[in-house]
């Protein structure tokens, strides 16, 4: 593990026993200053690793991707990427994930040019089939296999076309061969004659790259699934949203069956989930028996009413319910399966929209508690069916009216007095509900109303008040969040004890601009990255923020700057002064 020490213009790393020295330059980014020294310590032996690891560090700190307060965390999210089986395991925070990518391109580990290209591959990924993603990192996981992968947590990966390109031009001088390809493959404006020479290379990674391409030509993926050792090049033809119809047919029949298994339930449920997928295939795939498949199928807006009229047919109500859910299922399909014997295709009729008044009003009346619920929640309920259900029996069906912002005024009135808990807190979240329930609410002896309310701008001072000195985490986080908290109470809550109370408020424009000028020198970064994501943040304190020593913060810094620079181009000085 990393060990840093030093001051503001000069810190000191020690890797595993190797030193090196990390100096700010003249133009405020900081570099690795010792890179000669650790040039003699490799040529006389030493530790590969270390010596790599830490370069990567020095191109990170250069690039301006990361800070000197990030050395520490960088060094071990190299370390994770450099041990982990898979690379999509390794432990990288979002802040880092670019710091982490550039660190990788300097580096010549195997680990390092597994990781860019499964960064890369996020380049192709709004060209699979949205249902078919398990998690966000689609290269190195097997379906269903229960793993997510952490690039879920990064809110895509715009921030990699953002790199300069200095850092293009590393991955295409790479020394691991698969990293330039990669670069290539994952590029979309790649042109299909390339791509066609790189179906011919024996790396997996580029494989799937160009299997995910949405500019790869027909007989190039046809190619691929003929020339493949394995199924999971199936699968990525499978999940490309962009492939052609011709393809995807071609998948569904039997001429492939010689290289892959005669059963391969995973490429049938790809298959289903893909929207190209032609009206013929999904008839085809109607006849195998795997609910997971048949189920794709049913809710595909490309299947024919044949199909679907056999599907209604299937024992297993997991295959009907879908059926349910289809945007092109027959209205005369629809009537039948309001019909069904089993509730969970009832309610999911009930969820429909455009249904006729009477199938509507004999889902209101259902015996099923859960039909009722689900109808009550219909979008398109009359009035009269509403004000009906918001008298039914069971509060779970009450519940579902609360929630209504369209339920008229009265009946919300009522239900602010409801016997049961769970109605009151369903009204709690109701944009509609007047501010007289509000404040009612808001004095409820039951935790989980109060939590409810506790954000919503309409309750009174002084109960906002109680909720900032209250011994529930969620309802002095509710009051930092709250827009209409005094000022002196989000000054006291920026010290509160749990960290999300603490972000809240400083993140609340409610706040003292003074207030957030002491949280923008904060020891905690994150309490510094809050004060960045408050929309009342002057640019003064922006511009601060961006030369900060931590990723989390400079970077989203930079990015306000640039976003409030976008939208008001023509600020004169003046202006800039005052804001």
């Amino acid at each position: 593990m990393p060990v840093a020490s030093g001051g503001r213009s000069r810190r000191v790393v020690v890797c595993d026993g190797v030193r090196a020295v990390f100096a700010r330059r003249a133009d405020g980014r900081w570099c690795l200053a010792n890179g000669g020294e650790l040039s003699v310590l490799e040529g006389l032996g030493g530790p590969p690793e270390p010596i790599s690891r830490l370069r990567g560090m020095g191109a990170a700190l250069e690039a301006g991707v990361a800070g000197p307060g990030d050395i520490a965390e960088l060094g071990r999210c190299l370390k994770s990427v450099a041990s982990s089986t898979d690379v999509f395991e390794a432990r990288v925070p979002p802040h880092l994930a670019a710091a982490v990518t550039v660190a990788c391109s300097s580096r010549g580990h195997h680990k390092a040019a597994e990781w860019l290209c499964w960064v890369l591959s996020s380049r192709l990924e709004e060209n699979l089939s949205a249902d078919a993603r398990v998690g966000s990192g689609w290269l190195g996981w097997e379906i269903n296999s229960g793993l997510l992968p952490r690039r879920a947590w990064w809110n895509g990966c715009g921030w990699l076309e953002g790199l300069d390109g200095e850092f293009w031009e590393k991955l295409a001088h790479h020394s691991d061969y698969r990293v330039p390809l990669a670069a290539e493959a994952s590029d979309p404006n790649t042109p299909p004659a390339r791509l066609n020479e790189l179906a011919s290379t024996p790396s997996l990674e580029v494989i799937d790259l160009v299997c995910s391409h949405p500019r790869t030509p027909a007989g190039a993926l046809k190619f691929l699934c003929q020339s493949a050792r394995q199924n999971r090049t199936a699968w990525r033809v499978a999940q490309n949203a962009s492939a052609d119809a011709s393809v995807l047919r071609w998948l569904s029949t039997s001429p492939h069956r010689g290289v892959l298994e005669a059963e391969d339930l995973r490429l049938l449920w790809l298959l289903a989930v893909n929207p190209n997928t032609p009206r013929d295939a999904l008839g085809r795939l109607s006849r195998c028996d795997d609910s997971s498949v048949l189920s794709w199928v049913a809710y595909h807006p490309s299947a024919g009413r044949r199909t679907l009229e056999r599907l209604a047919r299937n024992r297993r109500w997991e295959v009907r319910r879908p059926i349910a859910w289809n945007p092109s299922a027959p209205g005369r399909l629809i009537a039948r399966l309001a019909a069904d014997k089993h509730r969970k295709v009832r309610s999911a009729v009930a969820e429909r929209r455009s249904l006729p008044e009477e199938v509507l009003e004999e889902l209101a009346a259902d015996r099923s508690l859960e039909v009722r619920a689900a109808a009550a929640a219909n979008p398109e309920l009359c009035e009269r069916l509403v004000r009906q259900l918001a008298q039914d029996p069971h509060p779970r069906v009450r519940a579902a009216v609360a929630r209504r912002p369209d339920a008229p005024p009265d009946v919300l009135a009522v239900l602010a007095e409801d016997a049961d808990p769970g109605v009151r807190e369903a009204l709690g979240g109701n944009p509609s509900a007047s501010p007289e329930a509000v404040a009612c609410l808001a004095e409820d002896p039951v935790l989980g109303v109060r939590r409810a309310v506790c954000q919503r701008p309409e309750v009174p001072e002084d109960t906002i008040r109680q909720f900032a000195r209250a011994d529930d985490d969620w309802l002095r986080w509710g009051a930092a969040a709250n827009t209409s908290t005094p000022p002196d109470v989000l000054e006291a809550l920026v010290g509160d004890s749990d960290g999300q109370v603490r972000d809240a408020a400083a993140r609340n424009p409610s706040i003292d601009e003074a207030v957030l000028e002491r949280l923008a020198a904060h020891r905690d970064k994150y309490i510094r990255h809050s004060v960045v994501e408050n929309p009342s943040v002057p640019d003064r304190l922006l511009e601060q923020l961006a030369r900060d020593d931590c990723a989390v913060v400079f970077s989203a810094a930079a990015y306000t700057l640039a976003e409030r620079r976008a939208r008001n181009p023509a600020r004169t000085p003046a202006e800039k002064a005052a804001a």
